[in-house]
């Protein structure tokens, strides 16, 4: 194998991607084929951060919007990018991968203060979802890791949207499906553009800069 031209790449998956071919829930064969790829990559001596998407399950401008206060329906989005971070966690330590996830990233995916997220985790691990353990070679960090009860949780959540979906799906025209697929790309670039302008406005706030709000 030649050697790698980077040691440390970042790999951003949409959650559409995970989906496969029916856009919606996750594909095994699919993910599984994304881990093998990231698998070779850390035998190689290469250290490959992951970000998810959640699209495949919920956005929430584009299924909440209109139909439930925004920052609710954004919240669901960002449960939406920690059920499929922790199936892509899991297919990578079915390979001898390590695959837990940071508090710290749960946090930045939903967007919300570590304290929030820390409160939702403790209430999951006191229910046997997760189970959340020190980072060996950084005490300051702490891993989440899903439960058999936590996946099985997990695929009844994925089993309930995908049948919920499928009664919508069929109450479409042939036509209206093609409309939706057609518009999907404009939407997702759309959706692309509100996360990085309110990113760029929650740095200019920390930085204590000035913030553009014409386009936030």
């Amino acid at each position: 194998m030649r050697e790698p031209k980077y040691k440390r790449v970042l790999l951003k998956i949409s959650g559409e991607a995970l989906a496969g071919d029916a856009h919606r829930g996750l594909d095994f064969a699919v993910i599984g084929g994304v881990c093998d790829v990231i698998k070779q990559c850390v035998e190689a001596g290469v250290q490959v951060g992951v970000v998810v998407g959640g699209g495949n399950f919920w956005r929430g401008v584009k299924d909440g919007g209109g139909k439930m206060e925004r920052t609710r329906a954004d919240h669901m989005g960002m449960l939406a990018t920690v059920i499929n971070a922790l199936a892509v966690a899991d297919c990578l330590e079915q390979r001898g991968v390590e695959g837990a996830i940071y508090v710290s990233e749960v946090a930045r995916a939903m967007r919300q203060p570590m304290p929030a997220v820390s409160r939702g985790l403790r209430m999951m691990e006191q229910d046997g979802s997760i189970v959340r353990e020190t980072d060996p070679n950084d005490r300051r960090k702490t891993f989440v890791r899903i439960t058999p009860k936590g996946e099985q949780a997990r695929l009844q959540s994925e089993a309930a949207l995908n049948a919920s979906f499928g009664r919508i799906m069929a109450r479409m025209k042939p036509e209206q499906i093609d409309q939706m697929y057609a518009l999907r790309g404009v939407l997702l670039d759309a959706i692309e553009a509100e996360n990085d302008a309110m990113q760029k406005k929650i740095s200019a706030q920390k930085q204590g800069g000035p913030v553009d709000d014409e386009n936030i």
